[in-house]
């Protein structure tokens, strides 16, 4: 099998074990955080190359979950202690599946109220106030 550039598809023994050293803390040699990007760089792969073992090897389709869960767990440590960027791991929490929306469902006794309710409001007339 051939990578899209024409290359030979270089899936080894020892390839997994060093993307298995990449996401067990082999990035901090050189990043912040775990990612299939640094893992590619890493490998000296393309980012296409690993997502194309994932599809046909369950050994790199689990590292790279791995990757992906301990670059969430990174995030969230470095978030509360404030060691990384706010906005910068805010963004990247949203690949992990968080949000900081908010969604309100409004009900009444349990029924979701669909339209406005309308209030019609009637003043009083000047002879409505006559008294007898």
């Amino acid at each position: 099998m051939l990578e899209s550039n024409g290359r030979p598809f270089k899936l080894n023994d020892e390839m997994k074990e060093k993307a298995r050293h990449y996401v067990d803390g082999g990035y901090s040699e050189t990043n912040m955080l775990p990612s299939i990007a640094g893992m590619a760089v890493y490998l000296g792969v393309s980012k296409s190359t690993i997502y194309n073992w994932a599809g046909h090897d369950e050994d790199i389709k689990e590292i790279m979950e791995s990757c992906s869960t301990v670059q969430e767990m990174k995030l969230i440590d470095g978030g509360l202690s404030e060691a990384y960027n706010s906005t910068i791991t805010k963004l990247m929490m949203t690949k992990h599946g968080y949000s900081d929306k908010i969604q309100n469902d409004v009900t009444t006794n349990g029924e979701s109220i669909n339209k406005p309710t309308t209030i019609n409001l009637v003043g009083l007339t000047p002879n409505d106030n006559s008294e007898s």
